[in-house]
């Protein structure tokens, strides 16, 4: 479990979502308002995928669903290293 934690933190969602505005005033070329909606979204989609997320570890249980998670942070891992 120890190792499933550590590559979760290799994955960089929590610099992402710290630096959400930033990244989306680069990605939108500078336009604050979108960047805003977007971060705003951003922010919604996490509250949205909060509560299935607790809907969905009450009938599976947590640890089935750290190791299906896991595996797609591997993957795009994998995938941002040999697209880098």
């Amino acid at each position: 479990m120890i190792v499933l934690a550590i590559a979760n933190q290799f994955s960089g969602v929590n610099a992402i979502i710290f630096y959400a505005k930033q990244v989306f005033e680069m990605i939108t070329h500078n336009n604050k308002e979108t960047a805003n909606w977007c971060a705003f979204g951003l922010g919604m989609l996490q509250v949205v995928v909060t509560f299935i997320s607790g809907f969905l570890i009450n009938k599976y249980g947590r640890r089935t669903l750290m190791l299906f998670g896991e595996f797609f942070v591997v993957g795009s891992l994998f995938l941002g290293y040999f697209f880098y």
